[in-house]
C-alpha cells in the first residue's frame, strides 16, 4: 500500500486547537455549550479536552461535531 493512500490523524493538540476555535467562532462559552446540551457536554469535560489534559474519544468527538454542525473531519 502507497503511503498516500493511508489515512492520516492529525496530532492531538491539533485536534484540542480546532475544538477550541469551533467553539469559540460560534461564540460559546464552556458554559454555554454545557447549558446548550442539557448537560451532555460537562463544561470541565471539554475544557479539559481542549487544554489536552483528558482523553478523547471517537464517540466524543462526533458527539462534539454533532453539536456544532460541522463535519467531524473538521475537528
Amino acid at each position: 500500500m502507497k503511503a498516500k493512500n493511508l489515512i492520516t490523524q492529525p496530532p492531538i493538540a491539533q485536534i484540542n486547537e480546532r475544538l477550541r476555535g469551533v467553539r469559540l467562532a460560534a461564540h460559546l462559552t464552556l458554559l454555554d455549550v454545557e447549558r446548550l446540551s442539557n448537560g451532555a457536554i460537562g463544561s470541565v469535560a471539554l475544557g479539559s479536552y481542549e487544554r489536552g489534559s483528558r482523553a478523547l474519544s471517537l464517540k466524543k468527538i462526533i458527539e462534539l461535531a454533532s453539536f456544532y454542525q460541522v463535519p467531524v473531519e473538521d475537528l
